[in-house]
Order: C-alpha cells, then sequence, then structure tokens
C-alpha cells in the first residue's frame, strides 16, 4: 500500500492504496500535483524489465530542448540570461524541436525573442535543471491573441529516455492554447471511435501523458472533452520498437483550431 505523509508526519496526505509488485521488474512512481491551481495529486507508475540507472555525481550535465510551438510566427530563439549575447537555440521554426543541450545543473533565466530580435520577449521564465535530467521547454501559443494581447506560456517537460524492446515509450503533450482539454484516441487502421476507449481523458493544456504502446500503425483521434466533437484526426502514425516518441499537439500553422500533431522521434538504439 502506498501512502504518503508530510516529512515527520504520519497524516496521510494522499493514498494510492495497493500497488502490484512484480518480480524482476524495476518500479518507479512519480507524484505530481495534477495542476497547479488543483490539490488534487497524480500518481504515475512507470515499469520496465531490466532497467538500469545511470550513476551521476554533481559534475553531470542535464540536457535540454526547446519545441517551438508559437502559431502564428515564423522562428525563435532561445537566450539563457540577458539577451546581449549569442541565443543558445537560434532560429527554430514552429513545430520544430531542437536537439538537446548540455546545461550545467542550475537555475535558469531564458528568454525566448523572435529571431534576430533581442528586444522583443515572447516568453520569460526561471527554471531548475538537476543532475542528468533529460528536459524538453515547450513554448506555446499566440503572439496576438483574440484581446490582441500576447498568449504564450510554455512548461518544462522531463523526457523518457529509456527505451523497452518491444514497443516503444510515448508521450502525448498538449501545447494547444485554442483548445481545451482533449480526449486522446489510438486507434487501429479502421477502428470506429465508438469502440474504444480514450487512452486519456481530460488533458488540459501544457500537461503530458507518458504509455507504452507496441510497434505497429495507429491513427490518433482528438476529441474535445467538454462536447465530445471530434476536433482533430483519424491522423496516421507509426511506431517503432525501441523508440521514444514525443507527440505534440499545437494550434494549427498561424494559429487556432483545429489544430495540428508534430511526432518527434529518438532512437533507443
Amino acid at each position: 500500500r502506498l501512502r504518503l505523509t508530510a516529512i515527520g508526519d504520519k497524516t496521510v496526505v494522499f493514498d494510492a492504496d495497493t500497488v502490484d509488485i512484480r518480480e524482476d521488474t524495476n518500479h518507479f512512481y512519480i507524484i505530481m500535483d495534477f495542476a497547479l491551481d488543483s490539490d488534487s495529486v497524480l500518481v504515475l507508475e512507470i515499469q520496465g524489465d531490466g532497467l538500469t540507472r545511470q550513476l551521476l555525481d554533481e559534475s553531470t550535465p542535464a540536457r535540454l530542448r526547446l519545441f517551438n510551438g508559437i502559431a502564428d510566427y515564423s522562428a525563435v530563439d532561445l537566450y539563457f540570461g540577458d539577451t546581449s549575447g549569442q541565443p543558445s537555440f537560434e532560429n527554430i521554426q514552429f513545430r520544430e524541436m531542437t536537439d538537446y543541450l548540455d546545461v550545467e545543473p542550475g537555475s535558469y533565466s531564458v528568454n525566448v525573442t523572435p529571431t534576430g530580435v533581442k528586444d522583443t520577449f515572447f516568453y520569460e521564465a526561471e527554471i531548475s535543471v538537476v543532475t542528468g535530467s533529460y528536459l524538453s521547454l515547450i513554448v506555446a501559443g499566440l503572439t496576438q491573441a483574440e484581446s490582441d494581447a500576447r498568449d504564450i506560456s510554455g512548461n518544462l517537460v522531463a523526457d523518457e529516455v529509456q527505451p523497452i524492446s518491444t514497443g516503444a515509450q510515448v508521450s502525448f503533450i498538449h501545447a494547444s492554447t485554442s483548445n481545451e482539454a482533449v480526449d486522446v484516441y489510438f486507434l487501429v487502421p479502421g477502428q470506429p471511435l465508438d469502440d474504444a476507449g480514450a487512452l486519456v481523458s481530460g488533458l488540459s493544456q501544457f500537461l503530458t501523458f507518458d504509455f507504452e504502446e507496441e510497434a505497429g500503425d495507429y491513427q490518433i483521434v482528438l476529441v474535445q472533452s467538454s462536447n465530445e466533437a471530434v476536433i482533430l484526426g483519424p491522423v496516421p502514425v507509426s511506431i517503432a520498437d525501441s523508440e521514444i516518441v514525443e507527440i505534440v499537439f499545437t494550434d494549427s500553422p498561424g494559429g487556432g483550431t483545429p489544430g495540428a500533431l508534430t511526432v518527434v522521434r529518438t532512437s533507443g538504439d
């Protein structure tokens, strides 16, 4: 039975009930707030046979990359700290995921600007990175929203980097600021939507859902949680054994609905 208490206190603040521990399997439990403005808690369990964890020391760098989900501007730069020097990521196009950059553990100010423009800030944030972590900074939204004000947000996502031999590690990231919460369906080709259950329901903006999936051909359908209307799909996607796949849901090019899916693949070889 998995229960959480405050440090030094026996009062249970969250009870996950019973969990199964399988022989010859490593179990990792990730406990987090379900949303910044919610008192609810989410517990994710990640299982893997024969997983190993790299031993880290204080000098091991973190690895960080940037995904540009700003739908109504051509390209952006990212700076750590002020913008007087050269950007760490330069000329990143809409729906582009950069390669990883080694970053020393610590706290940083990040500033996202239009490419080549140092005094206009689309996104500003303080982030902390820890030794050995793999992180994606997802920045998305519109430079001109309906109110004529910028509506750009971001989230720092911990990436899955451990491949599995019989299937793929998949992450679905909701980064469409023009769409509400969605239900995500992973269908085999030809499968009716009415014949399937949602992979995840009520996924809000800037939340991520991680899962394992067998290799094969699939079709993704997104449904608006509030009224069960199909937003997008079916969108075909194929995944292979030992792949690590991020599927990012953004606004359509130029902004707005219905939106677009970007598939980012990392080989586990």
